[in-house]
């Protein structure tokens, strides 16, 4: 049950009360298309809707903890001093944040990665930790602040450039700087620069795109991307793209 997604608690939850889609659409005040929507992860409603959903459906607050998660292991406050624990805990609470997305999604992922990629930069720039932890520490805030800043670069992106043949120059770009080892952020960027070049009919770049995708898929999860893909797959329907790419990603999107 742990690894539910926010969607299939809902759909068990509106189940298990007896309600349809159009009833629970009813009792929130939403069409029924959002109810849809929410039960098949492609998008989570805002706060005072889940509140009400919990309510309705009897969830004793399950419904908003699935939502909204709890935040990464607690960290030490600043002034305290970088020890080995620290960066320990540090390091759990990266892996934490890239489980959330990979079971949420969300944007309510990027201030709590900000703060906490803000927190341990500034201890960093202070130099207050032993010599024999400079390396693993420096590491470690290096590593953090590549999931914040790409969750922080990818949740906005559609929003700031507005336009899909610009997010394909942007992705793309964003792309070629991600190391190797980041296979996680290597997955959701290229899931978005499949989805951008599929708005613009670049159906070739796109299953070249969507084949490097499917490479990482075995690998990794984030329910961001697969948003992205299931965009992509629909969108891609809809404009007839060729039946390989399409196939391709109705089939990533299913996964």
């Amino acid at each position: 049950m742990d690894d539910e997604s926010f969607g299939r608690i809902l759909r068990r939850y509106r189940a298990t009360s007896g309600l349809t889609q159009p009833q629970l659409a009813g009792k929130v005040h939403v069409d029924q298309s959002a109810v849809s929507r929410w039960e098949n992860d492609r998008a989570v409603p805002p706060r005072e809707v889940i509140d009400r959903l919990d309510e309705v459906l009897h969830g004793g607050g399950h419904l908003v903890r699935a939502a909204f998660p709890a935040a990464p292991a607690h960290l030490p406050p600043n002034e305290q001093p970088v020890t080995g624990d620290y960066v320990d805990e540090l390091r759990a609470s990266i892996a934490h944040l890239v489980q959330l997305d990979g079971r949420n999604g969300g944007a309510e992922l990027v201030p709590m990665a900000a703060r906490m990629f803000q927190g341990a930069s500034a201890r960093l720039a202070a130099g207050k930790f032993p010599e024999s932890l400079e390396a693993d520490f420096t590491a470690t805030v290096a590593e953090l602040g590549e999931v914040a800043g790409w969750l922080a670069f990818e949740g906005g992106m559609w929003r700031a450039i507005g336009r899909p043949g610009k997010a394909v120059d942007c992705y793309a770009a964003a792309l070629e700087r991600i190391p190797d080892r980041y296979r996680w952020a290597s997955f959701l960027g290229g899931a978005s620069l499949v989805s951008a070049l599929v708005e613009v009919r670049a159906w070739s770049e796109a299953e070249r795109a969507a084949t490097q995708v499917a490479s990482l898929a075995a690998e990794v999860t984030s329910a961001r991307a697969s948003m992205r893909l299931r965009e992509a797959a629909s969108t891609a329907r809809r404009l007839r793209a060729p039946h390989g790419l399409e196939g391709l990603l109705t089939a990533l999107a299913s996964s």
